[in-house]
């Protein structure tokens, strides 16, 4: 029986040059350092460090890191936030989030997991608002029906939609290009590497929160390209 890591910290994030990805970096006790990598399409207006964007890359930053901490399960969080509602997405998504995780890998639920903030600077600038786009809303493909009824649901409200994926390989952007009605719009993830050669001995694995990261990342995009809403169908 694997036992429990003891710290799992969300060091911090950085906006490349181009201003089109964004690097988010993790300490884990047990196996050290990872860091993911956001890019968002070429066509994509440049993320500018406002604020706003600052606290939304915050809770990417807090989702993403889930894909890391379930390495461990550290018994300990360090978050590098302290605002009351990204404490409470945290704790939702490492502990409510992971319930089944949890439950597999055959650990104690509800969870004992504590949380530790430390408050953070944001830039003062006055955020810009993008111009808006002829795009109205970004809808989330997946390539479930689901996504279809959404897609028609805002073709018959009238708004002008666009078909939006997060993925992690060129394979599966080939296949869901393929069941799309219309040409997609990519989001990509790049995992750290290490995280698939970790030891099954030694790390657990399982089930993440995958919604919560996918749209967090089309919100993102939507505040950069002047897009005001985000559609996500999620079955029901």
């Amino acid at each position: 029986m694997i036992s429990r890591g003891t710290t799992f910290t969300l060091t911090n994030w950085a906006i490349n040059s181009t201003g089109k990805s964004v690097a988010f970096s993790y300490e884990c006790s047990r196996f050290g350092p990872f860091t993911e990598e956001v890019s968002f399409p070429f066509e994509a207006r440049a993320l500018q460090p406002t604020e706003e964007m600052s606290r939304l890359l915050d809770l990417l930053h807090i989702a993403l890191g889930v894909s890391y901490y379930k390495a461990a399960a550290a018994e300990k969080i360090e978050l590098p936030v302290s605002t009351p509602a990204a404490i409470e997405m945290a704790r939702l998504l490492y502990t409510e989030g992971l319930a089944e995780f949890f439950v597999r890998a055959g650990l104690d639920y509800p969870v004992a997991t504590t949380f530790r903030t430390k408050s953070k600077n944001y830039k003062t600038a006055k955020s810009h608002a993008p111009e808006p786009s002829d795009i109205e809303c970004l809808i989330a493909f997946g390539g479930g029906k689901d996504s279809y009824v959404a897609k028609a649901i805002s073709d018959q409200a009238g708004y002008k939609a666009a078909l939006c994926s997060v993925t992690l390989s060129p394979r599966v952007e080939t296949i869901l290009q393929g069941t799309a009605p219309e040409p997609l719009i990519f989001l990509h993830r790049k995992l750290d590497p290490k995280i698939r050669t970790l030891d099954p001995a030694k790390a657990f694995n399982g089930h993440i929160p995958i919604t919560a990261i996918n749209s967090l990342m089309l919100v993102i995009f939507a505040k950069m390209m002047g897009i005001r809403q985000v559609v996500f169908a999620n079955e029901r």
